[in-house]
């Protein structure tokens, strides 16, 4: 039997499944997950779907696409992601090597459901020369912004929000600063002309430029530190920030027992509780799982569901925007989730007495699935073969006989 595109059905449900188990590995991981493990289940999407011959254009793209968004969905900490900071920043590097423009575009979102400090870490942890001048930029153009925001703002005493770039930007003298010679970087492209006459100079005045909007900001640690504990925005608090300080926003000694009655901080405990509460029926976060002892479900209908939250919706739009290999075939108005894809590969699980709703890989699977290094090698080759025949630079037949031939060192 097969679909409209000419492809054989039964070979389509196969790779889907291939494919759907391996997204159920993904969404099971967590911060005990390690990092070669993760980059080995990303590479092993990409192959399974790239080098399918099963699946059509648009079918790949839909995966592809709902791969990339992952990077987004274990980063967010605001929504319903996991907020796993490493892990996100992993995917999104391994990515980056097969769509540079769309995952250099991308890169802009970060701050949208991470932080500011995720910029500092890609530089800390990656070698990648191209990313650490587009961090510099993104971080000169948002000052820039916020300065201007400021200033306008400012001269009618209106209320200022501005981003927090002006407090993760890397400082001089700090030790990210003493390595990567950061704050040289960001000085030259905020004052080019300064900088060659006298860097010096060029380094003070990037100091003055930065410093208001650091002081004006409605941080967590100012509202601390000015004893404001009733202002804070338990929403703009990390994970590891409210796992640390939980006792300190409770208001209670670690024995038990509140610590007084300050009017500022008993309002702070009641926002937090308010938070606590809220976060309590998300399943999907991961500190507030463990303290409360929640479940949660790797069924890949929930995984979709999770990655079609409407706070994604921009991600899949500059994907189709920037139209990157694959991507071309994709289009947000049509994109159909693969009904027809999910309920056959139903049928086809349920026929090999595999449980559809967790799409677990027999351990025999998984030996099958590991990859010595010349496996590894055959498939870059492979890859490189379907991009000479994506660009019509070898014809059906010469890849057929390539493919053939590859493969039988496999």
């Amino acid at each position: 039997m097969k679909n409209a595109n000419g492809l054989n059905r039964f070979d389509c449900v196969q790779d889907s499944v291939t494919i759907i188990n391996l997204f159920n590995q993904l969404y099971n991981i967590d911060k005990n997950t390690s990092i070669t493990e993760v980059e080995s289940l990303v590479d092993k999407i990409y192959y399974s779907v790239y080098l399918s011959d099963n699946l059509s254009n648009y079918e790949k793209a839909v995966f592809m696409v709902d791969l990339i968004v992952f990077i987004f969905y274990v980063r967010d900490f605001r929504n319903n992601g996991k907020g796993l900071r490493d892990h996100s920043r992993t995917i999104f590097m391994k990515l980056k090597k097969y769509f540079p423009r769309t995952l250099n575009e991308l890169l802009l979102e970060f701050p949208n459901y991470g932080s500011w400090k995720d910029y500092n870490l890609f530089i800390e942890n990656t070698k990648d020369k191209v990313l650490h001048k587009r961090i510099y930029s993104i971080y000169i153009d948002q000052l820039k912004k916020d300065k201007e925001t400021y200033n306008s703002k400012n001269k009618s005493n209106s209320t200022i929000n501005i981003s927090l770039a002006a407090k993760w930007v890397p400082k001089e003298g700090k030790s990210l600063d003493r390595r990567f010679k950061c704050s040289k970087e960001l000085s030259k492209r905020l004052f080019p002309e300064l900088y060659h006459k006298n860097t010096t100079r060029a380094l003070r005045e990037f100091r003055k430029f930065y410093l208001p909007l650091q002081k004006i900001l409605n941080t967590t640690e100012n509202m601390e530190c000015n004893g404001n504990y009733d202002l804070i925005n338990f929403n703009n608090v990390s994970n590891n920030c409210l796992d640390k300080k939980l006792y300190s926003y409770l208001y209670i000694y670690k024995t038990g027992g509140i610590r007084g009655c300050n009017k500022k901080r008993i309002k702070c405990r009641e926002n937090v509780l308010k938070f606590l509460e809220t976060k309590k029926n998300n399943k999907n976060n991961q500190i507030m799982n463990e303290k409360y002892n929640i479940k949660t479900s790797t069924s890949f209908d929930t995984l979709k569901v999770e990655l079609n939250h409407s706070c994604y919706n921009k991600i899949r739009e500059i994907i189709e925007n920037i139209s990157e290999g694959l991507f071309k075939h994709y289009t947000v108005d049509t994109y159909s989730d693969l009904p027809d894809l999910i309920d056959d590969s139903s049928s086809y699980l349920e026929d090999s007495d595999t449980t559809y709703s967790h799409f677990s890989i027999t351990s025999s699977e998984s030996e099958s699935e590991s990859e010595n290094d010349e496996n590894a090698d055959i498939i870059i080759k492979l890859r490189k073969l379907r991009i000479l025949l994506d660009e019509e630079l070898i014809t059906n037949e010469d890849y057929d006989i390539v493919k053939k031939r590859l493969l039988e060192y496999m």
